[in-house]
């Protein structure tokens, strides 16, 4: 997770219809997440000068930054089926030896 250029995160184009805007929404959390980390942690420093010995307030702040990282993580890939090229070597492989048998049958005749 790497702090994106901040000029990048303000230069946004509106949406098309809801669709876009909630596609764009969640990719926008994942790509500047680290920016948003260190927007609640200015947040919260402020606040903590500001309130003084407020530490109830800097804890609920840290928490709500917890949790929103938490809900930024990518779904689990477990249980789903995931392709590692098998298949598409096992229907290459087939597709070659129909290819060969074909030459070979040609030749024959």
């Amino acid at each position: 997770m790497s702090v994106r250029d901040w000029n990048e995160m303000t230069d946004l184009a509106p949406p098309s219809d809801a669709d876009t805007a909630k596609q764009r929404l969640g990719e926008n959390v994942q790509y500047f997440s680290a920016n948003y980390a260190v927007i609640m942690v200015a947040v919260a420093i402020i606040c903590m000068m500001i309130l003084g010995s407020s530490l109830g307030v800097g804890l609920a702040i840290a928490l709500l930054v917890v949790l929103a990282h938490a809900a930024m993580k990518p779904p689990s890939l477990k249980g789903m089926a995931v392709n590692t090229g098998n298949d598409m070597r096992d229907s290459l492989k087939a597709k070659m030896n129909a290819r060969n048998s074909m030459k070979k049958s040609k030749r024959a005749d």
